[in-house]
């Protein structure tokens, strides 16, 4: 299926290259386009470069972690409204808790519920192209 030239972006977000290979399928089968980055503070070069419709993070990364990245990117205005899905292990109630004050649009746990996940960025993507409409 050729991806449509409106099709809008999501970079996955994570040190596991076989979750990110799953994710990167499953989405491009949705008709997203995505990139991949490894972690958090390849992920801010990136997004410096490559501006992308949502965000797909774990939390347990090297270098910068999920949430220091999370934190980061909702302190620049470019990226405040950016819309961030957690998909992570670490799911404890305190970590839950700091990611919402981030301000990230969903967090769910691994094993992810893929249909559940696709739904949810579906919802959240094509509200964001209503509102730049």
């Amino acid at each position: 299926m050729p991806i449509p030239d409106n099709a809008q972006r999501i970079l996955i977000i994570d040190d596991d290259p076989i979750f990110t290979s799953v994710a990167q399928s499953i989405l491009k089968a949705e008709g997203y386009i995505t990139s991949i980055s490894f972690d958090g503070a390849d992920a801010l070069e990136l997004l410096d470069r490559h501006p992308v419709d949502l965000c797909v993070v774990d939390l347990v990364m090297p270098r910068v972690d999920g949430l220091r990245l999370i934190a980061h990117l909702r302190s620049d205005n470019r990226f405040m409204q950016l819309p961030i899905i957690v998909v992570s292990s670490k799911s404890d109630a305190a970590t839950r808790e700091r990611a919402e004050s981030l301000g990230v649009s969903a967090m769910h746990s691994k094993p992810v519920d893929w249909p559940v996940v696709v739904a949810e960025i579906r919802s959240i993507t094509a509200a964001t192209k209503r509102e730049l409409t």
